[in-house]
């Protein structure tokens, strides 16, 4: 069985990596499940109706638009994926050696200037160099930007909230209030996927696929096939845990004014520092045989069947699901009271947005 097993993963995950890279995590049912349980969170924590209402009428819209990212955007050009494809993940390894809080770069010049300055990109990104004349295109593309891809969709929705709230004030035209919300929660909704993609510990690595420890195809085999899974008991846990604990708060240690880029960054330095557990899970639950990576060809891990291995996965995953709903929650939380905190309570709308145009990386300047 194992055998199987093994001969029909192979195949999948080798068809699954010429088409996927370090941009995709959590896989559809991930992204998801995080999306909906943020909602109930937020129900629950913060209970005011005039914010918490939409989050329950438009939960199906919210968790389509967290996977638009991962869905429509990736029928995109090759170069267009690959500018955009640099907001899922942030390599937080090749920024500084020092991975706390307080001491790393929040802002994005900061980044380019430590990230030139410490110099550890990989060999294989051939374009950057050692000398100081790579572009911050070029380090961007390398390292990934996810915590500023949040805080650009964050502040859009915070906009859009506030929009709504001087339609409020003026007394203004219900059509007016509706569109404006309908931005907003569109915004909530995309950005709850880069939220969860820092929560995913490979999106925080330069080891994007962990075959620097013996553990290749690790990436697939964590976010996709042991996600798919878990029951949807796991949704009420996730809920508990966050309540229970309150990761976001603890990341921040509940200073009121963080920024979205610090609430994403301390999400993406506390999945860094969860990496070793994962490897150990991976070795004790999953792992038949290490991969290996002999001038470039790589052979990955040969691993047990998913619905063998998830039940040791479980309280790690949960963990990580809780961490990335609660910030997702409080960032919707924030952009909703810094926006006006508009009254929400009697909003209605049918606006579903398919397939909604890429928007840019404003951040960056790069069409």
């Amino acid at each position: 069985m194992n055998f199987l097993w093994n001969q029909v993963f192979s195949v999948a995950v080798v068809s699954y990596s010429l088409v996927a890279s370090q941009a995709m995590a959590w896989g559809n049912r991930g992204h998801d499940a995080l999306t909906v349980t943020a909602t109930r969170i937020a129900a629950q924590r913060y209970k005011d109706p005039k914010f918490v209402a939409p989050l329950f009428s438009r939960t199906e819209m919210l968790a389509h638009l967290a996977n638009i990212p991962d869905i429509y955007w990736k029928s995109l050009s090759r170069e267009e994926r690959k500018i955009l494809d640099t907001a899922h993940y942030y390599d937080v390894d090749l920024v500084k050696a020092d991975l706390q809080l307080k001491s790393f770069p929040k802002t994005l010049s900061d980044v380019l200037v430590q990230a030139t300055s410490f110099c550890k990109f990989p060999e294989v990104n051939s374009t950057l160099t050692c000398d100081g004349k790579s572009t911050p295109r070029d380090i961007m593309l390398t390292i990934g930007s996810a915590p500023w891809r949040i805080e650009q969709l964050a502040l859009a929705m915070e906009s859009s909230f506030l929009k709504a709230k001087e339609v409020q004030n003026s007394h203004g035209d219900e059509t007016q209030f509706k569109a404006a919300v309908d931005d907003a929660l569109f915004y909530g909704g995309l950005v709850s996927h880069y939220v969860g993609d820092m929560s995913m510990p490979l999106h925080t690595s330069s080891d994007y696929d962990a075959y620097a420890v013996g553990l290749g195809g690790l990436h697939y085999y964590f976010e996709d096939l042991l996600v798919d899974q878990l029951n949807f008991s796991f949704y009420d846990e996730v809920k508990d845990y966050a309540i229970r604990q309150q990761p976001a708060q603890s990341l921040v240690e509940k200073n009121p004014s963080s920024t979205y880029v610090e609430y994403a960054t301390a999400l993406a330095l506390n999945s860094f520092s969860t990496l070793g557990q994962m490897y150990k899970l991976d070795r004790k639950f999953a792992l038949i045989k290490p991969s290996s990576n002999v001038s470039g060809l790589k052979v990955m891990a040969e691993r047990k069947p998913p619905q063998v291995a998830v039940a040791g996965f479980r309280p790690f995953l949960k963990a990580r699901f809780a961490y990335a709903s609660d910030v997702l929650a409080t960032i919707w939380y924030e952009a909703w009271k810094r926006g006006g905190a508009p009254n929400l309570s009697n909003y209605k709308s049918y606006d579903f947005r398919l397939k909604p145009d890429p928007i840019p990386l404003s951040y960056l300047d790069i069409k």
